[in-house]
């Protein structure tokens, strides 16, 4: 009787060892190792602690405090970026001018670059340009504020520019050069146009208000779709879009308040689907144009069911 009880203490201590030994395996699958790996570093970027600084060589850049230029007073720039395939983060901080400086970031004349990508922070109080890449093809600017500068941004061709403010700039807020996508960004209180696309460009999803020129500008063969601007020509002269030239869509815009609403210089531009309200003259648009018809509205009532009309309300 006693060894049958021992065989029975035995038979319960090992199925006692056998749980713990299945449950420490099971564990051990789906936790993971008791020391796992470290996780990858991040890429190294390149520090940008004073101003000004010169960028030579191809990589990422990240600002690492709010920076002023005091040394760009004698006719300096901030950041000048003399090499293609650069990415500048700004980190969320300010890069700031002085009176006598001249551009926060720029691709100089001398270095046509391409893919230069700048994104999230303030350019501010430049006394030329905040940003400028018009020397940079294909390349990225968004997430930004430019303000109180000269002028506000300019990108080359084929840029994507998004998410921007172009606030209270002495000259022109947003201009990207040909080829270009413009959208979701503000240009307002510019002493200049508000926003400027060059040809075979789109701008859409986008606000420009109070500007003292033409709220959106462009030439020829662009696509302008969904914008609304308001207050144009705010103390000077200037439409809420105007196209100088033809095989432009302008469709789906609504302008309000300015001296002209949609103003098409020549033939050849089709122009569908807008609204315009409270500018002196709501169109005015040269012969020779594809144009919705224009009801008037400005007393109310039931919207007749023409799917190109433009509306006058």
């Amino acid at each position: 009787m006693v060894d049958r009880l021992k065989n029975v203490a035995w038979v319960f201590v090992g199925a006692i060892v056998l749980y713990w030994g299945i449950t420490t395996l099971v564990g051990t699958v789906w936790s993971g190792p008791l020391d796992p790996p470290a996780a990858p570093a991040e890429t190294q970027k390149t520090q940008i602690t004073s101003l000004p600084f010169t960028i030579n060589s191809p990589g990422s850049y990240i600002v690492m405090a709010d920076l002023t230029c005091t040394a760009c007073a004698a006719n300096k720039d901030g950041i000048i970026i003399n090499s293609d395939d650069v990415t500048i983060d700004l980190n969320g901080f300010t890069i700031r001018g002085v009176v006598g400086s001249r551009v926060g970031i720029l691709v100089p004349p001398t270095e046509h670059r391409s893919n230069v990508t700048i994104s999230n922070g303030v350019v501010r109080e430049w006394g030329q340009t905040g940003v400028n890449t018009g020397f940079a093809d294909n390349g990225q600017l968004r997430d930004l504020l430019v303000s109180k500068n000269g002028a506000g941004l300019r990108g080359g061709r084929g840029v994507t520019i998004s998410n921007i403010t172009a606030y209270d700039n002495d000259g022109d807020g947003i201009v990207a050069g040909g080829a270009s996508v413009v959208s979701n960004v503000t240009a307002f209180l510019n002493r200049g146009h508000g926003i400027i696309a060059g040809e075979n460009s789109v701008i859409s999803e986008s606000v420009a208000a109070a500007n003292t020129g033409d709220g959106i500008h462009v030439t020829n063969e662009c696509l302008v779709i969904g914008n609304e601007t308001n207050l144009s020509g705010f103390g000077g002269d200037g439409a809420g879009i105007h196209a100088t030239g033809f095989d432009n869509r302008i469709e789906g815009n609504n302008v309000t308040g300015g001296e002209r609403g949609i103003d098409v210089d020549v033939a050849g531009n089709i122009i569908i689907k807008n609204s315009a309200s409270g500018n002196t003259t709501d169109y005015d648009i040269a012969a020779g144009n594809a144009v919705g018809a224009i009801i008037d509205m400005t007393a109310g009532g039931t919207i007749a069911a023409d799917p190109w009309a433009n509306f006058r309300y």
